[in-house]
């Protein structure tokens, strides 16, 4: 894998050239002391939460040694648009400073959504599903995975790992987003269909499970799913009017049923659920939740 270079603006600004022109060289001279109220945030910025306990803590360091690494920017119509440093400039004015060191690069919107994303990256403090995103964009804008993963520092097979979390379900994306899933439970719960994994997800939240538990019940209900679906395929050529009539049962109460028949003549009938909520709804459209009054 190729090295950052120790210059990191002055790397991005090549990565930047993958997709567009060559960014101008910086200028000459120490860096700007611009005012925070001429610099407005970046539209590009991926990170969409900041953390107010870490602001706050920055806050109180560059109240003590002021803001030590300056932040990007381009001049725009009404000031300055930063390109990477939301972090800093937000904390700077949690801080009450009025201004902060700037380095200032003229650059079009596909590099300036480049530099900020990367950056961010960089710094490894987005959530999973924010970082996949900023993979996902950088890819859009015409950057090879190989050359994000030099950028970033981490392997290729690291980002197109990453940029797996986005074929989770949309519910279990929220979960990683809000820091109730890790990138761990994430990756445990992509082989699952969408529908099994927002349902073993819900469960996991609420009972705290780690991943390997969380691992475990995946593994479980992999094997589950495709043994039903080989009984299914079975059963269906055996005797489709039972496999028909599982199927609109299992539509009508939202839950996985199986006929289980013996060579004899009996057999079961199989109800399949994931929770005691989800037990308690089929019970309801079954009319047996309360049986108080019979």
């Amino acid at each position: 894998m190729a090295k950052r270079s120790r210059d990191t603006l002055d790397y991005l600004a090549v990565l930047a050239g993958e997709t567009a022109a060559p960014l101008s060289p910086p200028s000459a001279g120490p860096f700007l002391d611009l005012p925070l109220t001429a610099i407005r945030p970046s539209p590009w910025q991926a990170r969409k939460h900041f953390d107010p306990g870490q602001l706050a803590e920055l806050a109180d360091t560059i109240r003590e040694h002021g803001v030590l690494q300056p932040v990007l920017v381009r001049p725009g119509p009404d000031g300055y648009e930063l390109i990477a440093g939301e972090r800093r400039w937000r904390a700077a004015q949690l801080a009450g400073v009025e201004t902060i060191p700037t380095l200032v690069r003229d650059v079009g919107d596909e590099q300036a959504a480049t530099l900020g994303l990367v950056e961010n990256l960089q710094r490894s403090d987005l959530n999973p599903i924010e970082e996949a995103e900023g993979y996902q964009t950088l890819i859009d804008r015409g950057l090879s995975q190989q050359a994000i993963s030099a950028a970033v520092g981490k392997s290729a097979s690291a980002v197109s790992r990453s940029l797996g979390l986005l074929g989770l379900a949309d519910s279990v994306q929220e979960a990683l987003r809000g820091g109730e899933l890790n990138y761990a439970h994430g990756r445990v719960l992509l082989p699952l269909p969408k529908t099994e994994q927002a349902r073993l997800a819900q469960l996991a939240v609420r009972r705290t499970w780690n991943s390997r538990q969380i691992e475990q019940a995946a593994r479980k209900l992999k094997q589950r799913l495709e043994d039903g679906a080989r009984r299914g395929r079975r059963l269906m050529r055996e005797d489709p009017d039972i496999f028909a009539l599982s199927e609109r049962i299992s539509r009508h109460l939202g839950a996985r049923v199986e006929f289980r028949n013996h060579s004899s003549g009996s057999g079961q009938f199989v109800i399949h659920y994931a929770s005691a909520e989800e037990c308690d709804g089929i019970l309801a459209k079954l009319n047996l939740l309360d049986l108080s009054n019979n």
